[in-house]
């Protein structure tokens, strides 16, 4: 049973790793072209000099846009990072809550087999007093009955 404890370890550890490089190369090889990132520059460029107004309205404007852009790129980088790692440690989470419950299921099973262990041997141990009592009794009353024969004699 240990072997397959460790066994399916293993296979998690590999899985998982093997996971984490197939999908972070996939992620981080397959990102944004430059030319979509120069496009998406120059837009935000033009984004910019298209606030107008008073001073505090067009820094208003310009703080919007910077701030939208840069929440897309955290929110692109978290599903990113998200994708790579989270379905490896919801794997060793489940792994380590099933073997948690496999181990406790094993030493309970120790506990009631130890359990009926000394149980079996205070049983036995109490037929051993009783038998030996027996024979106790026996001798006092062999020893008696040839006492009486001595007397009678």
């Amino acid at each position: 049973m240990r072997r397959t404890v460790r066994t399916a370890k293993w296979i998690l550890i590999l899985f998982s790793l093997a996971w984490m490089g197939a999908i972070g190369w996939h992620e981080f090889e397959n990102r944004t072209p430059p030319e979509t990132a120069a496009v998406r520059e120059r837009l935000l460029e033009q984004k910019l000099k298209d606030c107008r107004g008073q001073y505090s309205a067009r820094y208003d404007c310009k703080a919007e846009l910077l701030r939208d852009q840069g929440s897309d790129t955290t929110l692109a980088w978290a599903r990113r990072l998200g994708l790579i790692f989270v379905p490896p440690l919801v794997l060793a989470l489940i792994y380590g809550m099933l073997n948690r419950r496999h181990e406790e299921r094993r030493e309970s099973k120790r506990n009631r087999l130890r359990l009926e262990r000394k149980e079996r041997a205070a049983a036995e141990a109490r037929q051993q007093a009783i038998t030996d009592e027996q024979h106790q009794i026996e001798e006092i009353r062999r020893r008696a009955a040839l006492q009486q024969k001595l007397r009678e004699e």
